[in-house]
């Protein structure tokens, strides 16, 4: 049913609203699912929309499943909820304090979806003690476009959820800058079972506009494929490179010893590129955007084939053809050592690497025994276009240069 109370007289405007209050407050034992959307008007005041019951449904809904809040204030504490698998709150009118909200997501042990809009209050301390413990989650959302990321925080820190679950938070940083992703990191390992013993896959480290994005995939035994883990975007940042390094060398603390595949338009530097992402083994895959990633990235990558620059001593020397003979000493100079799949894009080789030096280090890759196997080039400016192209076609296999392939 659809009520427009902003449009009846007020006499059965306040009658309605008054039944449909009542009605929460009875017991309801068919009731599989609620929806509730009160839509703003210049009318109604917020005395006049509608509110659950103190006790809502008198404690009995033994078959409500299914709850989704917008715009609407909802009281949850009651024993109705206990058996809920799907919840979402989206702009409540009063918001909450994160301990009481904490009290009543205790009590939904069965939770496969939650998801929370501009639920919490700012500045609101906490008096929770305990965890909460969400075995079943498999999706949680926690968009936060009004107040401050403290208090998603401070909601996360409090709750252990399995390995697998699929969790997005997207929070204002506003003055907690800084500080935002090191607390995150370890807010996360606590939340996350098992975290350091998951590996990582997949990872994107990006900033789109003012607001720095982080994706992660890990791999799925069960299913045979990579499934999404986290997907976190800070609001309200400008972007710096002390932020993107600082941010990058937090990452070396995540378990990315068996990542894959890599994706940054992040302005890293050499030192960070070396530091978390130059013993890696694994990685094969490396996608980098733009001039500010693209000169640190491109600095380090050829750098190890001009000088005498060895990767960090957690690199295991190993030989890459199986060969005794072979000399071991090349495999700790080159970067990335099990890199095939190299993109680039927007960058300009003319004020970041010099294209004959890439040309010079890929070519000393395939002499070494580590060349790639494709090589994508999209939207990228260089001095000589057609003798490059030229001169890769005997290095790389499969190259794609702005749509043209070969």
């Amino acid at each position: 049913m659809v009520f427009e109370l902003s449009s009846l007289p007020s006499g059965t405007r306040d009658l309605l609203r008054d039944e449909i209050q009542a009605g929460l407050g009875r017991p309801t034992p068919i009731l599989q699912s609620l929806t509730m959307v009160q839509v703003p008007s210049s009318s109604l005041t917020v005395q006049q929309t509608i509110s659950s019951a103190p006790n809502p449904f008198s404690g009995h809904a033994p078959r409500l499943r299914t709850i989704d809040l917008q715009k609407s204030d909802f009281n949850f504490d009651s024993s109705a909820f206990c058996h809920l698998t799907w919840l979402s709150i989206v702009d409540p009118i009063r918001r909450s304090t994160v301990d009481v909200f904490l009290r009543a997501v205790r009590e939904m042990s069965e939770l496969r979806y939650l998801k929370l809009q501009n639920v919490f209050g700012r500045g609101t301390s906490i008096q929770f003690d305990g965890r909460v413990d969400l075995p079943h989650l498999v999706d949680l959302i926690i968009h936060e476009f009004g107040g401050s990321v403290q208090e998603d925080f401070t909601f996360l820190e409090h709750l252990t959820i399995p390995p697998a679950t699929h969790l997005t938070l997207f929070s204002h940083i506003r003055s907690f800058n800084e500080a935002a992703f090191p607390r995150f990191t370890y807010i996360y390992a606590r939340a996350r079972r098992s975290f350091l013993d998951i590996p990582i896959s997949t990872l994107h480290f990006k900033w789109l506009g003012d607001t720095f994005h982080l994706k992660v995939w890990i791999y799925s035994p069960r299913t045979g494929s990579l499934i999404q883990t986290l997907c976190l975007g800070f609001i309200g940042l400008r972007r710096t490179p002390a932020r993107s390094c600082l941010w990058a060398n937090e990452l070396s603390y995540w378990p990315l010893a068996e990542l894959r595949a890599f994706e940054t338009n992040c302005d890293m530097g050499f030192e960070s590129w070396k530091h978390t992402f130059g013993a890696l083994q694994g990685l094969r895959t490396i996608h980098v955007e733009g001039n500010y990633a693209g000169y640190g990235f491109l600095q380090y990558l050829v750098h190890n084939h001009e000088h005498d620059c060895p990767l960090p001593d957690e690199i295991e020397l190993r030989d890459p053809d199986g060969d005794p003979a072979s000399d071991l000493r090349s495999w700790s100079k080159v970067a990335f050592p099990n890199l095939t799949d190299l993109r680039l894009m927007g960058i300009s080789f003319d004020t970041t690497v010099d294209v004959r030096r890439l040309l010079n280090s890929l070519c000393a890759r395939q002499d070494q025994g580590f060349g790639l196997d494709e090589l994508t080039i999209f939207d990228c400016t260089a001095v000589g276009f057609e003798n490059m192209v030229e001169s890769l076609d005997t290095i790389v296999p499969a190259i794609t240069w702005d749509g043209w392939q070969r």
